[in-house]
């Protein structure tokens, strides 16, 4: 019992190195007072590499003056041990010098071993409370869990080894990225003062398929919100491992976004080509912000952005802002997402304080954001107790027409009939609207 692993509830501060709870991630440290943010552990890193890079480069030096002076001695055969030779002096001289070295060395990278602490320091983590997979308890879990393992290289810049083996793996890590360059944008003074939230859940009435009449309330999660002082950007996120091309379809009047998958030797494939409907979703999306924020945002500052986060290439052959959908890239290329948000409020007149960017994020922080799920659950039982399924009232009346023999059932049924079934069904459902 005692050798079982605990759940992680704290992280180590870059600067002191003391243990401190998670709860203090993005702010100061009690200890020391050192901010733990991202941007600090990344500065401490790159630090660290600078003087790693200067330790190895003496020790370098000292190492090619020790395989001289070792070179030399050789040649003394079996008295290459006596001390008063010049070059056995040399070489324990030099031995002297390069043993603290070698110990700097080993320091520096112990205490540039805390990407993971990096990690929990982010806006990502505070609102997603994913962990990473090494400090998740259950199994399950665990082996759902994209984010194998962080580290930074011998520059000092971050990376995430992540797990991409299977759609939902890729999707949160899709959303990961996009989160995270976002994030650095605004620390880096680039999109000026802005917030951003992760899984907004919007309630919507839409049309049910098939139905001419009825609507009922559904849902639309948003997979980003960034909110900036000139507007509200609905950011939906797609990761799929695949070259992107976008073009304009003259027929639907809209953009035509074109996945070509990608071998596992970077080549494309000429099979499993499809059409992403990212931009189409993201459509439905913005139009149910623009509906359930009516007064509150005006509908021209909330703007409709699709970013595609991969790295097999992405081509954009029609212009941007057609039909106030903007497709993006997590790439470096022109259409970065970083790059065409900025290029947006450079063109978009700012509409919004600084405070009240703050007030209008912390009211859709409270009443839309959902992380863990809970009010999808909540309001998807709603509707159930509210409106009984259409499936369990048609299997009702099957066994009831199935009682009733005189009641003959057509073997066809035609396109008219079966509508007005439909409605019946609806009706009955509770769906029409009195």
């Amino acid at each position: 019992m005692g050798g079982k692993k605990k759940p992680r509830t704290r992280f180590i501060c870059w600067n002191c190195g003391q243990a401190v709870p998670l709860k203090f991630s993005g702010q100061a440290c009690p200890n020391c007072g050192a901010l733990l943010t991202p941007a600090a552990y990344d500065a401490r890193a790159q630090e660290l590499a600078k003087q790693r890079v200067q330790v190895e480069r003496e020790l370098n030096r000292l190492q090619a003056q020790l395989d001289s002076a070792t070179k030399k001695n050789t040649r003394w055969g079996i008295f290459k041990n006596f001390r008063f030779l010049p070059s056995r002096r040399a070489m324990d001289e030099l031995l002297l010098q390069i043993q603290p070295l070698k110990q700097q060395i080993e320091d520096l990278s112990r205490k540039g071993r805390f990407a993971s602490e990096r990690y929990y320091a982010s806006e990502w983590f505070r609102q997603s409370r994913r962990f990473l997979r090494e400090d998740i308890l259950d199994n399950r879990e665990k082996s759902n869990s994209p984010f194998k393992m962080p580290y930074y290289d011998q520059s000092g810049v971050f990376h995430m080894a992540p797990d991409r083996g299977n759609a939902w793996k890729r999707g949160e890590y899709g959303e990961y990225v996009v989160f995270s360059l976002l994030s650095d944008a605004i620390d880096a003074g680039l999109l000026g003062h802005a917030r951003l939230l992760w899984h907004l859940y919007v309630l919507v009435r839409q049309r049910l398929v098939m139905r001419r009449v009825a609507t009922v309330e559904s849902t639309d999660e948003i997979d980003i919100a960034l909110l900036t002082t000139h507007g509200l950007y609905s950011i939906e996120v797609k990761s799929l491992y695949s070259s992107i091309e976008v073009r304009l379809d003259n027929c639907k009047d809209a953009y035509c976004v074109t996945a070509t998958p990608v071998g596992r030797d970077g080549q494309l494939l000429t099979i499993g080509i499809t059409i992403d409907m990212g931009v189409a979703q993201n459509t439905a999306h913005v139009r149910a912000m623009r509906t359930e924020l009516d007064g509150l945002v005006a509908p021209q500052r909330i703007f409709n952005v699709t970013t595609y986060a991969n790295q097999c290439g992405f081509e954009m052959h029609a212009p941007q802002g057609f039909r106030y959908a903007y497709v993006t890239t997590t790439s470096d290329f022109p259409e970065n997402i970083v790059e065409v948000i900025c290029r947006i409020e450079q063109r978009v007149a700012a509409c919004w304080t600084n405070a009240e960017v703050d007030v209008l994020a912390e009211r859709l922080a409270i009443s839309y954001t959902d992380s863990d799920g809970s009010k999808r659950a909540n309001h998807t039982k709603a509707l159930s107790t509210a409106h009984p399924s259409v499936v369990d009232s048609s299997k009702f009346h099957k066994k009831r027409a199935h009682k009733l023999k005189t009641k003959a059932q057509p073997k066809y049924q035609s396109r008219k009939s079966q509508f007005i079934d439909e409605d019946v069904r609806d009706y009955l459902n509770g769906d029409y609207d009195d």
